[in-house]
């Protein structure tokens, strides 16, 4: 009878209580809200009729219905040939950065070779100081990468940031694991690869999506080191859609009807941008959440 009066007095809330959740509950939907109006707005746009997006009076839904500006997007090879680009570097780098990040890290904490307190402080002082823009521009153009997807792919390779993450990440795998390999005759890299990375997925799936996100959203590096137009990434593709670059003034001028194409063109590449950072980010949700917790703790 006791601990039902005990339950039953912890199930009521109090009036405190229930205000402050609505309030929590209030700011996050306006947060959500906050948060979601951008591309709504982008969204509607890009498929509203060009009169309505010429008048600015689209919010949060379309005005007319006109998928014109995507038809004219794929058949644009540029913008096609940009995202490709984006695709393979994202990729691409996102595979060559998992690898040479969880091999940096793995002697850092399963290696007894000499001079590891070194090699960590070389590590850390990347973090804090670096060759310069200028240095390196000249380092990458004796090496003919200037105007080259793989200088993209090579100037973010590792980040020291990413190696202490993953390497406060491997502290916390069991150290009798390790051990019973070495006693079986397992080397450095069946550990590594059999053992330690397969128990690293959640920290290993964080680095990876701020890898793609890095890659993806990337801006300051293609437009110093791209210069024709078939190596440009999206980004630099949207800031020439956006800057007005794709069609001439005077026939601009001359129709209204391609005025409004052009502007919806631009808010559809926009959306095409983010479409793909939007459709990974819930396959790596799990593991982000985790990795960032037991990386920061750990560390």
């Amino acid at each position: 009878m006791q601990n039902h009066q005990v339950s039953k007095t912890h199930g009521i809330r109090s009036k405190d209580d229930r205000t402050m959740d609505i309030i929590v509950h209030t700011l996050l939907i306006l947060l959500t809200l906050f948060f979601l109006f951008p591309f709504l707005n982008v969204l509607s746009l890009s498929i509203s009729e060009s009169s309505h997006v010429l008048k600015a009076d689209v919010l949060f839904w379309p005005r007319g219905l006109s998928f014109e500006a995507y038809k004219k997007m794929l058949n644009d090879l540029t913008i096609v040939h940009a995202f490709g680009n984006s695709v393979f570097v994202a990729a691409v780098g996102c595979i060559f950065s998992l690898l040479m990040t969880a091999m940096a890290a793995y002697p850092l904490v399963f290696s007894d070779v000499p001079g590891k307190k070194i090699y960590s402080l070389m590590i850390m002082l990347t973090m804090w100081f670096d060759g310069g823009m200028v240095p390196t521009f000249v380092t990458m153009s004796k090496y003919g990468l200037v105007d080259n997807l793989w200088v993209l792919i090579l100037l973010s390779l590792v980040s020291a940031y990413n190696v202490m993450v993953v390497k406060a990440f491997y502290t916390s795998l069991p150290m009798s694991l390790i051990e019973a390999a070495r006693i079986d005759g397992a080397n450095d890299p069946y550990i590594l690869f059999r053992i330690v990375v397969p128990l690293a997925k959640p920290v290993l799936a964080t680095v990876a999506l701020w890898v793609i996100v890095g890659h993806w959203n990337a801006y300051l590096t293609p437009l110093i080191y791209m210069r024709s137009d078939t190596n440009y990434t999206l980004q630099l593709k949207l800031q020439q859609l956006l800057a007005g670059n794709t069609m001439d003034a005077e026939s601009i001028a001359e129709n209204w009807q391609i005025r409004g194409l052009n502007e919806q063109l631009k808010y559809a590449t926009v959306v095409i941008a983010m479409i793909p950072m939007l459709v990974i980010y819930p396959f790596f949700q799990r593991f982000f959440v985790k990795g960032v917790m037991i990386g920061a703790l750990k560390g």
